[in-house]
């Protein structure tokens, strides 16, 4: 898998789940899950 952005992120929740979200919010949860870009 390549590496994404967190923009590219945000996008793709949007577009395949209807998930509107700011990259600060995936930000936070990713580092709350433990993982890193």
């Amino acid at each position: 898998m390549d590496d994404q952005t967190l923009e590219q992120l945000c996008q793709w929740l949007q577009a395949e789940h209807g998930v509107q979200v700011s990259m600060a919010t995936l930000w936070k949860t990713l580092a709350r899950l433990g993982l890193s870009l």
